[in-house]
């Protein structure tokens, strides 16, 4: 899948250098056919069930209020 944006890149910096257009245009171009590759690439894929662990529960202490009372 990395290889369709390197593609579309190729492809626009061939079609600048084959046909007259300006370079405005042709950045525009390219930065758009990059854009699209890429978000093909990622949204094209089908979508991955990750697997998650539960994190091992930690008891509580009771608050120390005595330790850390406030100042009068």
């Amino acid at each position: 899948m990395k290889t369709i944006p390197a593609f579309a890149v190729i492809a626009a910096l061939v079609a600048f250098v084959l046909l007259p257009v300006n370079f405005v245009a042709t950045v525009s171009l390219l930065f758009g056919a990059g854009l699209a590759a890429i978000l093909i690439a990622d949204y094209s894929r089908g979508p991955r069930i990750l697997r998650v662990r539960p994190a091992p529960v930690a008891a509580m202490t009771p608050p120390c209020s005595e330790r850390f009372g406030l100042a009068a």
